[in-house]
């Protein structure tokens, strides 16, 4: 009873799976896309970055900085910001804000990203699948149809229900390389964040080591006073 069954729902063929490739092939297309827009969009020059801000620190502060720096939507310019932020309080303040902003700001960069990479891990074992049922239903009529008159129905069935396997690699291999890339954009980015805050955070201590260091007060203790 289960095996007719089984046998029902393979018979259905493997070209509904190719649609469903297809499908999944137009979707990360789309998030490839997307993504290539916005790593071109919001890149930066971080010596640029770095020059810009170490002008405006020497010259007013965090403050200034905060002026130069407002407006920009990168991520590495959104991390900075909340780092100038809280720059009065101290290098750890700022190592604490921007550790959160970079956090959020990560996950900003890796949207779309999972998508990619369970794409390309399981798009060959679909491709797999929709073979596997060609291949039952291409031996269930040599089953029952005489051996010289199927023989070229089979073969054509086979390399059909081979198809699935080869678009499902189609499908894997960009997804793959294009998960890759865009992983290792997320690294540039999010290291170039930290390298901004760590200069932020150089100048904070140069100004806590250039503050007066004054003396501990002597105490005059009653006795000696009346002496």
């Amino acid at each position: 009873m289960l095996t007719e069954k089984l046998w029902s729902m393979a018979s259905v063929g493997a070209e509904w799976v190719l649609y469903v490739l297809l499908l999944l092939s137009f979707a990360s297309i789309a998030i490839m896309m997307e993504r290539l827009i916005f790593f071109f969009r919001y890149r930066v020059d971080l010596n640029a970055e770095k020059r810009k801000l170490n002008a405006a620190l020497q010259t007013g502060g965090p403050d200034l900085a905060m002026k130069r720096f407002s407006g920009g939507d990168s991520p590495e310019i959104i991390v900075l910001q909340e780092g100038l932020r809280t720059a009065k309080g101290g290098a750890n303040a700022v190592d604490e804000i921007a550790t959160g902003a970079r956090s959020e700001q990560k996950l900003r960069l890796e949207r779309g990203l999972s998508f990619l990479g369970t794409l390309g891990n399981n798009a060959p074992f679909v491709g797999l699948f929709g073979t596997v049922l060609g291949i039952i239903n291409a031996f269930r009529e040599l089953g029952g149809a005489a051996m010289s008159s199927a023989g070229p129905k089979i073969m054509a069935a086979i390399s059909e229900a081979l198809v699935a396997t080869a678009v499902g690699l189609l499908v894997a291999i960009p997804a793959v390389v294009a998960f890759n890339y865009f992983k290792g954009q997320v690294k540039r980015v999010l290291t170039q964040s930290d390298s901004l805050i760590h200069e932020l955070k150089a100048h904070i201590h140069a100004e806590e080591a250039l503050d007066p260091v004054f003396e501990k007060p002597i105490v005059v203790s009653p006795k000696q006073s009346t002496e």
